[in-house]
């Protein structure tokens, strides 16, 4: 599992190596063009290194550094007369190198450090993870008709979400919330098993635990921060619906889509003692009849990719699968 990057997560590292990268090429031209005295603005380019290092690793960190020792000395090579204000030609290389040095090790240091830090937040995520699990599985056995409610849908969550093509931390955040995501009802739990027969009162009150289970997550502090908008959010109707506060479409956390969906799927197979569990692909056709209204579209296709045919076809409809030519099924 790839480490937890520290850099917030609403930036990729991929559009952080450009910013970065386009930062080394815009201060090349800076020194180059508007500064007199060379290697005092030189240092400049420590900023792009130890971010780099810090946020996207040693190894990064050092190409950044690599790069700008080589656009300086390929400048300094062409025009040795802007940095020779005093002194010869080898005593600027040797500026130059000492300053190349110095940059690289900066890289590696810093980068060694933030390596070590992600480590350690990744060690302590999963301590956290696995102590969630074993408290889901004990909350959940107190009512046998929720009972490992959480960890199906975690699975499905999280297969949704690298079916989806979403990295690796994204997927670990998702499969924390979709663990957490009824976290709130633990104390609504005779609540869930009467259902059928809330009053106005106890319906809003079990309407609520999105709201509480936020609120009990963020108290144990930032580590499973990332899990807070799937919990808040995984009730949300993608086009809303009355009453409903807070995003819409897009904007709800994608996490909370696809949390969303997996928990509506086991909740409608699922037998509750209110009622009998419906078949799998009956579940899949009331999804797809609120995709665009209660979900997102495109969770409700890539739920239905990671699903066998049989599950998203009911039986009676497997023999005219049958006669449909290949082409025209892989494309359906």
């Amino acid at each position: 599992m790839q480490l937890r990057p520290l850099f917030p997560t609403r930036i990729s590292k991929r559009e952080l190596e450009i910013v970065l990268l386009a930062f080394v090429i815009v201060s090349a031209y800076f020194v180059q063009t508007l500064v007199p005295h060379k290697l005092i603005v030189m240092n400049l380019f420590y900023l792009p290194t130890v971010v780099a290092a810090y946020y996207l690793g040693k190894r990064i960190g050092g190409l950044i550094a690599l790069l700008s020792f080589l656009l300086i000395s390929i400048y300094a090579l062409l025009q040795p007369q802007a940095f020779l204000f005093q002194g010869t030609a080898i005593l600027l290389a040797f500026d130059i190198l000492i300053w190349g040095a110095f940059l690289g090790l900066t890289g590696l240091i810093v980068g060694s450090l933030g390596e070590r830090l992600q480590a350690q937040v990744h060690e302590l995520k999963s301590a956290y993870i696995g102590v969630l699990q074993i408290l889901t599985k004990f909350l959940e056995s107190a009512d046998h008709y929720t009972k490992s409610h959480s960890v199906r849908v975690a699975e499905l969550s999280t297969a949704i979400a690298v079916e989806m093509g979403l990295g690796d931390e994204e997927v670990e955040n998702i499969r924390a919330g979709a663990l957490l995501h009824d976290v709130g009802k633990t104390e609504a739990i005779k609540l869930v098993k009467q259902a059928s027969s809330l009053s106005d009162a106890e319906r809003f009150q079990l309407a609520t635990h999105t709201k509480m289970g936020a609120e009990l997550v963020r108290s144990v502090g930032s580590i499973l921060n990332e899990t807070v908008p799937i919990i808040l959010y995984h009730h949300h109707h993608y086009a809303g619906k009355e009453h409903q506060e807070g995003p819409l479409g897009s904007d709800i956390p994608l996490g909370a889509r696809i949390v969303a969906v997996a928990d509506s799927y086991d909740a409608i197979v699922t037998d509750r003692p209110y009622r009998k569990g419906r078949a799998p692909w009956q579940a899949v056709r009331e999804l797809e009849a609120c995709a665009g209204t209660q979900f997102d579209p495109a969770v409700i296709q890539a739920f239905k990719n990671i699903l066998p045919r049989d599950v998203v076809e009911p039986e009676r409809e497997l023999d005219e699968l049958r006669s449909i030519p290949a082409s025209e099924l892989a494309s359906r």
